[in-house]
């Protein structure tokens, strides 16, 4: 999933509509496959950190 993550871009972060505000969903109210992608895209953005020079 990691790999899939790099390929096809970051999770666009759900939003839900509470009140008539809407706003990104909490993380706690993610689905199953959504806390995994969002796990899987901070991996990979670490991964990619890790490996640029420092300023």
């Amino acid at each position: 999933m990691i790999l899939e993550s790099v390929k096809q871009g970051p999770l666009i972060w759900p939003t839900v509509e509470v009140e008539g505000v809407t706003r990104p969903k909490k993380y706690s109210e993610l689905s199953a496959a959504e806390v995994i992608q969002a796990d899987c895209d901070i991996k990979a953005t670490n991964i990619i950190l890790q490996g640029l020079p420092p300023k």
